[in-house]
């Protein structure tokens, strides 16, 4: 049974959780789009490019809401659609510039955000939050493989 230590980390950080989702919600209803739109183009500042079925899965909603999803973010004109050339069968989303340009906004604006929420927090606690949620990131992301490799 874990100890009460690790409960309370736990709840703290689903409540951390929480409330970045509620920030995400939030930013999305300022551009008129659902959190998830917000989070998958995040995602695709990262990657070039995302199959159909894995945006799904990143976003844990099915394909059809992906696809949904996607045709939104089309008539933004934030993501394009890219048939495979090796199998036809295979879409890709990838960013666009004006979908890059609306992240960029959305940056700036949890960074004024952030600003406003961290204006009382010494510069050298908010460097001990960073490094200890850099750990805690690196703990969970090596349980994650780990639990992926038992699959």
């Amino acid at each position: 049974m874990p100890s009460q230590s690790i409960n309370r980390l736990w709840r703290s950080l689903l409540d951390l959780d929480r409330g970045l989702k509620q920030t995400l919600c939030l930013l999305s209803q300022e551009a008129e789009v659902p959190a998830s739109a917000v989070a998958l183009v995040f995602k695709l500042e990262h990657e070039d490019s995302l199959k159909v079925n894995d945006v799904a899965t990143v976003l844990g909603i099915t394909i059809g809401a992906a696809s949904n999803l996607i045709d939104k973010l089309e008539e933004k004109q934030w993501v394009e659609r890219v048939r495979s050339e090796e199998d036809r069968r295979i879409m890709y989303v990838g960013l666009t510039g004006l979908g890059m340009e609306q992240l960029l906004r959305w940056r700036e604006h949890f960074a004024e955000h952030a600003d406003l929420i961290f204006a009382k927090v010494p510069e050298s606690e908010i460097a001990q939050f960073d490094d200890k949620i850099q750990r805690l990131s690196q703990y969970l992301s090596a349980y994650n493989l780990e639990l992926e490799k038992k699959r």
